[in-house]
């Protein structure tokens, strides 16, 4: 299969006392075996990724093999690394939805866990999302939350229109908090993720990984919400009546911390 290499945005300096870093993000072209864009070349650890509408939380072990986090399948949705190089611990964020107060809540808590909450010295990246969005990019919305600590994240894989997008993984190196981005098909994430969410669907176990695919297919079948110039509507303009604080919380990032 040919890569195709997007279009790339200029990777956004950060400060950290006075010095300038520069986020390592590598964009390593098309998979077609996801366990090759992982350490070791074997398959994710379900545990260590972050499904749409999750965030995962993670530091730097010597006595672990895997010192790593991810997401897959950001199309319209954005995943969003932030690292914190004083501790070495890290987060993996995907963000499906454009509800800016519950991206204020999800970053709020993200950077308290990584020991930031001013978000000093964290170094953050973007991959994802569609640049002609107007005002429902979910890639802007997230980037004015964190400009909100003062983190400036670079976002260098995008798709330029709702016509045309890529399907983006992601995955955060918690020993130096380099980023490794790449394209999948949508075959490779099913021959991953259908064996997990068919077991979830039949299963009353209650492993981490199992309740968590189930609070994602939950969510997945909820009329999704997005916030525009008017506010907060149907993605899809049907009119359902008024959007509740309730149907508002069932998106939600859900944070899981392995810290």
């Amino acid at each position: 299969m040919p890569t195709i290499k997007p279009a790339i945005l200029p990777a956004t300096p950060l400060l950290t006392e006075g010095k300038e870093i520069q986020p390592e993000s590598k964009f390593l072209g098309t998979m077609d075996r996801l366990e090759d864009a992982f350490p070791s070349r074997i398959l994710p650890d379900y545990l260590r990724g972050a499904l749409p509408g999750e965030g995962i939380l993670s530091a730097f072990n010597a006595r672990l093999d895997d010192n790593y986090l991810y997401s897959l399948n950001a199309q319209t949705c954005i995943i969003m690394t932030l690292y914190n190089p004083a501790n070495t611990a890290g987060a993996v964020v995907h963000f499906d939805h454009n509800i800016s107060s519950l991206i204020d809540d999800a970053v709020a808590t993200i950077l308290a866990k990584l020991d930031a909450p001013r978000g000093s010295g964290l170094i953050s990246t973007l991959s994802g999302g569609v640049w002609l969005m107007g005002g429902e990019s979910i890639g802007e919305t997230v980037k004015n939350s964190l400009r909100k600590y003062d983190i400036h994240p670079s976002w260098q894989q995008w798709s330029l229109s709702p016509c045309l997008v890529h399907n983006y993984g992601v995955v955060l190196n918690l020993e130096q908090g380099g980023v490794d981005v790449f394209e999948h098909s949508i075959s490779t994430l099913d021959r991953f993720l259908t064996p997990l969410l068919s077991e979830a669907s039949r299963s009353r176990q209650s492993r981490p990984e199992i309740q968590r695919a189930n609070t994602f297919m939950a969510r997945f079948r909820l009329p999704a919400i997005a916030e525009g110039y008017a506010g907060l509507h149907y993605a899809d303009g049907r009119s359902r009546g008024k959007i509740t604080e309730s149907d508002i919380n069932n998106f939600r990032i859900n944070i899981h911390s392995m810290i």
